[in-house]
């Protein structure tokens, strides 16, 4: 994950850390000419004077912070992290070696430590803008959408034109729109707010008719609700004909959730207004999430700070590449799939090293089947991250498709490597080891499925197949059952 802050403003940045005091004698006037070296942007002359100045004064801690922050400018982490050690070992209260590590191990995707040395770094210096984000972008990392919305809040309210913290922030809150969501589904499944909830994510991709089905099933439970019954013959008039008239009701918070926000053109400080209060709103309703209509609450107010949050990157900038990649997944919502490609493509010209765009023009032409367009897409997304399992996966698939199970197994072994509980590439490659009569391997790959969810019938089923194939009735009998079992609660 890159694409945040410069390097280079990072490294500058971490000098405001140190403030290191002036030796004497020969260390003074070594630490002279490699300030002086630094200001004139000879970063290899300033960092021969500082490997100096540690010979001489072993014991100065800012000194080796230094030395690390030139490594660093250089790119040079290998380096950089040693110096940055040995400062944090000789005075652990220096919160600018304690970041810089903390970069680096996000950097490296190495997120427990980089989650470690943030967290101390913040404590050193809790004010630090740069120090919340990366934090932010750590928990994010960690699909830790709660702590990462947090610390984004914070990093936001010290810079509010940071367009990189407010994207994070807008996604951040997206996920726990959905996290809350599915908690409705899987916890209140018959629930009128579930069906509202439904209703609303299908309104959202203007797929009409299943939006009108949830809610009548809504209507049926609340009857007498006037603003339920509007939006259900608004709904109705749009299936019979797509140019149906804007619906012009009084919108109801609770009946209409985040689309009372869908076409708001709020901005300036009502904006800021709006997701101060909707902030305030989600952090008295997490703690009270017990009921379906609270978590129904949830699911719609983080949807709406998501919204929110959004305006504000496309008020801040409209044509930065964070703003083109926000309306391409708004597309990509919608079913738009061309527009969200161009929007994307919009995107890689203006940052075209930008992570997982690749993958998802290519992901949108994968689901298309146009595999001849998506596979130059995921190929060049792993020359920006080698350790994309989902795009591994992508391409594994479509060498699966075209025969090439050589390629195909290569892929999906990569992708389980990187995501061991991938179950997708379990199941796909099991399918190529089954049809090569490598029955062991087989059972192998569906029992990791099973590991991850004990209850995948159809896991249990293709299971059952390969214990027939070995000649173990006893063994495909019992998986047999199991999967009846399953497909039996499934239907009711």
């Amino acid at each position: 994950m890159r694409g945040y802050l410069s390097i280079f403003k990072l490294a500058a940045t971490a000098l405001a850390f140190l403030s290191p005091a002036l030796p004497q004698d020969e260390l003074a006037e070594l630490y002279s000419q490699a300030q002086q070296a630094q200001k004139t942007g000879d970063l290899a002359t300033a960092t021969r004077k500082y490997e100096a100045i540690v010979q001489l004064r072993p014991q100065m801690a800012e000194a080796y912070a230094n030395l690390g922050n030139l490594y660093y400018q250089q790119g040079q982490s290998d380096r950089a992290k040693p110096a940055y050690e040995k400062a944090i070992h000789i005075k652990p209260d220096l919160a600018g070696p304690h970041f810089f590590l903390g970069v680096i191990a996000f950097g490296e995707h190495d997120y427990s430590p980089a989650l470690r040395y943030l967290e101390r770094a913040e404590a050193l210096e809790p004010s630090n803008k740069l120090i919340h984000s990366y934090l932010g972008y750590t928990q994010y990392a960690r699909f830790a959408f709660r702590e990462a919305a947090g610390e984004l809040e914070k990093a936001a309210a010290l810079d509010a034109g940071d367009i990189d913290v407010l994207y994070h922030l807008s996604k951040s809150y997206s996920h726990l729109a959905k996290d809350a969501f599915h908690q409705l589904q899987n916890e209140f499944p018959n629930s009128v707010y579930t069906n509202l909830a439904r209703a609303h994510a299908y309104e959202i991709e203007e797929n009409w008719k299943p939006a009108g089905e949830q809610y009548n099933l809504a209507l049926e439970k609340m009857p007498n609700d006037r603003r339920l019954r509007d939006r259900s013959q608004w709904i109705a008039a749009k299936v019979a004909d797509a140019s149906a008239p804007s619906d012009a009701g009084a919108t109801d918070e609770l009946i209409d959730g985040s689309l009372a926000y869908k076409d708001s053109q709020v901005s300036g400080p009502k904006l800021k207004g709006e997701m101060t209060q909707w902030q305030s709103k989600m952090r008295a309703l997490d703690g009270q999430r017990r009921s379906d209509k609270q978590v129904y609450r949830a699911a719609e107010g983080y949807q709406v700070l998501s919204y929110l949050s959004s305006l504000v990157v496309f008020e801040l900038d409209p044509d930065s590449y964070r703003a083109h990649e926000l309306r391409a997944q708004l597309l990509e919502a919608s079913n738009k799939e061309e527009d969200a490609i161009a929007e994307y493509r919009n995107v890689l010209k203006r940052k075209p090293d930008l992570q997982n765009i690749h993958f998802a023009i290519g992901t949108l032409y994968w689901k298309d089947q146009r595999f001849n367009e998506a596979q130059p897409e995921l190929q060049q997304e792993l020359l920006l991250n080698p350790n994309h399992p989902q795009a591994l996966y992508e391409l594994g698939d479509i060498a699966a498709f075209s025969g090439d199970a050589q390629t195909a197994e290569k892929h999906f072994l990569a992708a389980l490597k990187l995501q061991p509980a991938m179950v997708e590439a379990h199941l796909a490659i099991e399918k190529i080891y089954t049809q090569a009569g490598l029955y062991e391997k087989s059972i192998e790959h569906l029992r990791k499925v099973l590991d991850v969810n004990s209850s995948d019938s159809a896991a249990h089923y293709r299971l059952a197949a390969v214990y027939r194939k070995l000649g173990r009735k006893q063994d495909a009998d019992r998986e047999l059952a199991l999967y009846r079992g399953q497909a039996a609660v499934k239907h009711q």
